[in-house]
């Protein structure tokens, strides 16, 4: 699992460049995606409901054209800026 801080640092610095994303769900099932960071619009509200919780992230999945709220401690894998990081 990772580092929350470390990884909400590095989606940060994406900015708006597109990331890849391996996690475990809440279900433990693994998934993976590829997110567009800075997506906000279409959130009910316009507003993170979850933004309150630094180790939440909603972030746009391109590939199912809906948000997905991730917890950043169970990232597993990340290819964000052209480098590709793992954690344990």
């Amino acid at each position: 699992m990772s580092d929350a801080n470390v990884v909400a640092g590095l989606i940060d610095e994406a900015g708006t460049r597109m990331i890849y994303l391996e996690y475990i769900k809440k279900s433990g099932e693994k998934s993976s995606g590829v997110f567009h960071p800075k997506v906000l619009k279409h959130l009910r509200g316009g507003e993170d409901s979850t933004k309150h919780i630094p180790y939440y992230r909603n972030l746009f999945n391109q590939r199912k054209g809906r948000y997905a709220k991730i917890d950043l401690r169970k990232i597993t894998k990340a290819r964000i800026n052209g480098k590709t990081y793992k954690f344990a």
